[in-house]
């Protein structure tokens, strides 16, 4: 979980904000003020809870894996196909054709309708699974021209996990 905090940038420029809610903690993570050590607490445990379900259905689903061997190699790191393979996070490596001709087989059959739903080109559920645009990169908070090199329509390694 990433927080930012802008409140010293905009006490620099001269801006302040205040925000007025419903109650104590609906500004938590509010990027226009410093995280205070409670909230902290709050998405820590968040996190951790996360965290946990998702080590509980990867030792779940995985035969030879427990809890405590997913924990060892789920510090957060990325990893080849092959080093998942070798862990035993994953079954095989295969590509898209072979992944259909053995969905086939285990289906006793070769007649299989392969249906593949395209969103809109303006989905995004969320930052990573961004569609490429024309348009330079922009900070959401602020219109800031960012250079060239961050420019987020080239190739990249990302990780997506959703529960």
């Amino acid at each position: 979980m990433q927080m930012f905090d802008v409140s010293g940038t905009l006490h620099k420029i001269g801006v302040s904000t205040d925000a007025i809610t419903s109650g104590p903690r609906k500004d938590a993570g509010s990027p226009f003020r410093p995280l205070e050590p409670e909230e902290r607490a709050l998405f820590q445990e968040i996190v951790n809870d996360m965290y946990g379900r998702f080590v509980t259905a990867v030792a779940d689903g995985r035969p030879g894996l427990d809890e405590e061997k997913v924990r060892a190699i789920a510090d957060g790191r990325v990893y080849t196909a092959q080093q998942a393979l070798e862990l035993g996070l994953i079954d095989r490596i295969a590509t898209l054709r072979q992944a259909i001709a053995l969905t086939k087989r285990h289906a006793g059959t070769e007649k299989i309708k392969l249906v593949a739903y395209h969103r809109p080109l303006g989905y995004r559920p969320n930052y990573y699974a961004e569609t490429p645009t024309a348009q330079p990169p922009q900070i959401n908070v602020f219109n800031i021209d960012m250079p060239r090199w961050l420019d987020r329509t080239t190739p990249r390694f990302l990780y997506l996990w959703s529960p």
